[in-house]
């Protein structure tokens, strides 16, 4: 078994790997590169593979950093099969469709900078329509169930936590007497989520390619970090501020949701109208209605979906009302990173108010809107003007969905008969704390790999492959 390291290698964006097992070539996730527009244009467009060298793909999960750039690959060509969760499936239907709309509005910028420099327009990367053809290719694959992928290679799917259906992929190739392993974390949730199932265990696995999106940090005790955010949220409120609150669609927001319901209700919080302005937030609370079987199961009885209440907003009039309205209140719209959507207008009327704050739940990636607010400038340029930022500026990694330091190496630790560990989607100061880590914890080969290395996997070890 080969194995290509093509996206979020030394990054955290733009998931693809490539595996080359029994002649056949399968990818790990087919990810859309975040980031500055021409780079995300530039390293979108392409895919590392021939369309037609593709056997098929393996989707760890819907978050569009691991699966927004396969309606691109459909539109080159593709026609192969792309298995994932059901839930992700059903999640898929909503991302992408967002993610076409986003990517055109992008590119409809780049075209109105490049026109003055007489630069030949860019044409889309993909549409609505390459999208309805990538979800006629996907296929349902329910966790635990061993899926024959060809002669002597199977895949199996099993529960990861981070976000609704996402899944670990482990990949058994059959050579002779001596078959070889492969789990592919996709993100790894935290043990003892607050609703998703804790990140399954693999007996036997001989190589890992693991995530490392917070390989040096530890997150703070979740209950100092929630009365820290109510505190402040609290105090915003009673002074008649906003609060926004940048989330990802799928996960996030209906955790932040919850967390909100359940502080006003103990006074913690003064009773506020809770906006949730994004239409792809909304539709996706009704898909954790719809998949509660790939959810913990919770020991007092079903899972009861009161705490998704909220003030929904769907039409562009009713943002823009809101836009207007008078404080006090809370919105929680997309994007995470504040890259693109309704956020981009919520911030450019709170950051210059000092009543107001703007309260970051999640990881924000290099050279995104969202990180250079949490870095802790004093101004912002949003949609070509330059916003004054006077707004607090909060940030909670305690909400997210991704394991830290600890959570990710106890779950390294667990496959002890690893014989490599292939650590990916993490910046680099994040991704060499966690190798240095493991390096002194287990005794197998732990490689950060390069953009384009590629590595022959075996049994019994790994050996660099040299092009």
């Amino acid at each position: 078994m080969n194995v290509f390291f093509h996206g979020a290698t030394r990054s955290v964006s733009g998931s693809l790997h490539v595996v080359e097992a029994r002649g056949q070539r399968w990818l790990l996730d087919c990810g859309l590169f975040q980031g500055r527009r021409q780079d995300m244009y530039d390293r979108n467009a392409g895919v590392p593979v021939a369309p037609a060298q593709v056997t098929g793909v393996l989707l760890s999960h819907a978050h569009v950093d691991h699966s927004g750039r396969l309606p691109r690959l459909v539109k080159l060509g593709y026609r192969g099969p792309i298995y994932a969760s059901p839930a992700t499936l059903d999640l898929c239907a909503l991302l992408l469709d967002d993610s076409a709309y986003v990517l055109r509005t992008q590119t409809r910028i780049l075209n109105l900078r490049r026109a003055p420099r007489n630069l030949p327009p860019l044409p889309d990367l993909y549409g609505e329509e390459d999208v309805a053809q990538t979800l006629r290719q996907m296929v349902p694959v329910a966790w635990g169930t061993p899926v024959t992928l060809g002669p002597g290679l199977t895949a199996e799917f099993l529960p990861a936590g981070h976000i609704l259906g996402a899944s670990i992929i482990v990949l058994r190739e059959q050579a002779g007497d001596a078959p070889c392993t492969l789990a592919f974390s996709g993100d790894i949730g935290r043990p003892g989520d607050w609703i998703l199932p804790d990140p399954a265990v693999q007996a036997g696995v001989h190589h890992l390619i693991v995530e490392s999106t917070y390989g040096d940090k530890t997150h703070r005790p979740y209950q100092y970090a929630r009365a820290e955010f109510a505190k402040n949220v609290g105090a915003t409120l009673r002074g008649g501020g906003i609060v926004v609150i940048p989330a990802f669609s799928v996960g996030r927001t209906q955790r932040v949701i919850y967390e909100l319901h359940a502080m006003i209700a103990a006074g913690e919080v003064p009773p506020t109208p809770v906006f949730v302005d994004s239409p792809l937030s909304v539709e996706a609370c009704i898909r954790f209605v719809n998949h509660a079987d790939a959810l913990r199961p919770l020991a007092h009885g079903v899972h009861s979906f009161a705490w998704l209440d909220a003030h929904n907003v769907v039409s562009s009039e009713e943002s823009r009302l809101l836009r207007a309205r008078p404080g006090p209140f809370v919105v929680i719209t997309a994007s995470g990173m504040c890259e693109a959507g309704r956020v981009l207008h919520h911030l450019k009327r709170a950051l210059p108010d000092a009543h107001s704050r703007v309260v970051f739940v999640g990881f924000c990636a290099e050279d995104t809107l969202g990180r250079w607010l949490r870095d802790g400038h004093d101004s912002a340029r949003i949609n070509g003007d330059v916003v004054p930022v006077r707004a607090a500026i909060d940030q909670f990694d305690s909400f997210s969905s991704h394991a830290d330091q600890l959570g990710l190496l106890d779950w390294v630790c667990a496959h002890g008969a690893a014989r490599s560990v292939f650590l990916v989607h993490g910046e680099e100061p994040q991704t060499f704390a966690l190798a240095e880590q493991l390096e002194r914890r287990i005794a197998a080969e732990v490689i950060v790999p390069f953009s384009g290395e590629g590595f022959t996997l075996t049994p019994d070890g790994v050996h660099s492959i040299h092009q």
